[in-house]
């Protein structure tokens, strides 16, 4: 704190502009020794504190008048505090990665944005804070919904690229992160030009990065989900062939062991599943049944994306019941079913949407496990409607959700052939319902 004294000392008058900024280089301070003591929500809370002054010194006035005489330069203010902000707002995103707490991932994105005041067109490392603000707003985008988180991130992408130009070290990764978005963009809207853009950014991707590249796994994966997206709009079927030749070459560069491995399993699978779809060849389904197997087990209890694999893996062995008429197949696939039940993650949409194609499973084939998929179903609904922000669109799609799902799970209840094992359902359809009454309506304007 000594340089903070010394700084005090130094502008010992009543001129506003002076004194806050020994105010605020006093919260950057602050901010500097709650991180470094681990006390990241206080030290976040100092940084954002200190915005107002900083962008001052960076000659940012938040006031249209400008400042003819700025106050001099606090020994790096700017430059020490900023890796400061960036360090805590990462910190913060972990920590919503693994635990789900909604205000984490809300108050990383409000540092990146402080960040970004810091970093004003001309500063070299800009297009570092514009491309982790918007791969923030994507994160909370994918987690809650929110169209104009979306938006933004795309925006925030495209500026990013333009301080890359070729050549640039970090183009590569632009290109991708772009192409990220708009795809799931075109996943929220279904416009077509939208995948046609993303398969020619990743395409573009995949030209800067040569055999031996650490990140051309990535880009073999997110080019081959983009032709997978296509051929299952168009069903052109030399985008499936390639779609599986991509995933296949991925696969070679994720040894066992590496965090992505699973996730090509996974796609490589589903990308098999469809050619046997398309085909009929039952080496296909069978290979496929497989690697959503290899996929499972790299998806321990407590993995974020465990349900994903439960839900393919049973839906393959689900099309193979069908297909060969062999009843094991059929027991195996609920009881990877029930072990949604278990789930100890924050609930995602994933998660919902894979227990209501349980429940819908269930109910189809007449089995016993219905009532507890609508319970897991309806619990799983109320956890997420929590930490929806409060649109007119999303209450909309989460009412007639609600209002569907409790229905379908008081028939299915009803029914008289059906014992009950669980808490009864009438009872939770009403909780739920209520539940989502009872929460903050979004406020319609005009």
């Amino acid at each position: 704190m000594r340089r903070v004294g010394d700084l005090a000392t130094a502008y010992q008058h009543s001129d506003s502009l002076p004194c806050s900024v020994v105010n605020r280089y006093l919260r950057v301070q602050l901010g500097m020794i709650a991180f470094e003591n681990g006390r990241y929500s206080e030290a976040a809370d100092k940084f954002k504190e200190s915005i107002p002054s900083l962008t001052i010194i960076n000659g940012i006035h938040p006031d249209p008048q400008p400042i003819e005489h700025p106050a001099p330069l606090p020994p790096s203010v700017c430059v020490s505090s900023t890796p400061y902000i960036k360090n805590i707002s990462t910190r913060l995103q972990n920590r919503f990665e693994q635990r789900g707490v909604p205000s984490d991932l809300d108050e990383a994105i409000e540092l990146h944005q402080a960040a970004l005041l810091l970093r004003p067109p001309g500063h070299s490392c800009r297009s570092i804070t514009l491309n982790s603000l918007a791969s923030s707003l994507r994160n909370r985008f994918e987690h809650r919904g929110v169209p104009s988180d979306l938006d933004e991130a795309i925006e925030l992408h495209q500026a990013a690229l333009l301080l890359r130009p070729l050549g640039h070290s970090d183009r590569s990764m632009t290109l991708n992160n772009l192409a990220l978005s708009i795809q799931n963009r075109f996943e929220q809207r279904g416009v077509p030009s939208d995948l046609d853009e993303t398969i020619e950014l990743y395409q573009a991707a995949l030209l800067l990065l040569p055999p031996g590249h650490s990140h051309r796994s990535t880009t073999l994966n997110n080019l081959a989900l983009s032709l997978h997206n296509r051929f299952e709009q168009r069903g052109v079927p030399s985008d499936l062939d390639e779609t599986i030749e991509l995933y296949q070459a991925a696969l070679l560069l994720l040894p066992p062991g590496h965090s992505h491995r699973s996730t090509t399993l996974n796609n490589l699978a589903l990308s098999l599943q469809n050619g046997f779809e398309q085909r009929g060849v039952p080496s296909d389904l069978d290979e496929a049944i497989e690697l959503h197997q290899a996929a499972l087990l790299l998806r321990p209890p407590g993995h974020s994306h465990r349900s994903w694999s439960l839900n393919d893996l049973a839906n393959s062995l689900k099309t193979r019941f069908e297909q060969c008429g062999v009843p094991s197949d059929l027991d195996e696939a609920f009881r990877l079913y029930v072990q949604l039940s278990y789930l100890s993650h924050a609930v995602s949409r994933r998660d919902l949407t894979t227990a209501k194609s349980w429940a819908t499973s269930a109910e189809n084939t007449n089995h016993d496990s219905a009532l507890l998929a609508y319970q897991t179903a309806l619990k799983f609904l109320d956890q997420h409607v929590t930490i929806l922000s409060p649109s007119p669109h999303l209450f909309d799609v989460v009412r007639m959700a609600t209002a569907s799902l409790a229905m379908d799970a008081f028939s299915c209840s009803t029914d008289p052939s059906v014992i009950f094992h669980v808490e009864p359902l009438p009872r939770m359809c009403q909780k739920v319902v209520e539940s989502w009454l009872a929460s903050p309506r979004p406020v319609h304007v005009g």
